[in-house]
């Protein structure tokens, strides 16, 4: 059986949008150590780095099953998952234990 080989343009979308997902894990990381202004920066790139990742899929006409779920996973840490670490830690540093309400 052959192995199907991936050409490098098919490949694009899925590297743009692992790179939207490391801007989420890193808005994440940011808000970790207090550094507010870094992780809002960091999610708002990776909001331009998915609108960029389906119009490049589209132009190189590269959509697969796999691009479409690995942009799912990518919606949801960054759009999801790192705004909402985001504003609890934020609330609970600055807040103190007012923060939790």
């Amino acid at each position: 059986m052959r192995s199907k080989k991936l050409s490098l343009h098919k490949m694009i979308p899925n590297m743009i949008t692992l790179t939207a997902m490391a801007c989420g894990m890193t808005a994440i990381k940011f808000a970790i150590v207090n550094k507010w202004e870094e992780a809002v920066v960091a999610i708002v790139v990776a909001a331009f780095m998915d609108a960029f990742d389906g119009a490049a899929a589209r132009l190189l006409k590269a959509q697969s099953k796999l691009g479409a779920e690995l942009d799912s996973l990518s919606d949801f840490i960054c759009f999801g998952v790192a705004p909402a670490l985001v504003t609890f830690l934020w609330s609970t540093h600055d807040a103190g234990r007012l923060g939790w309400i």
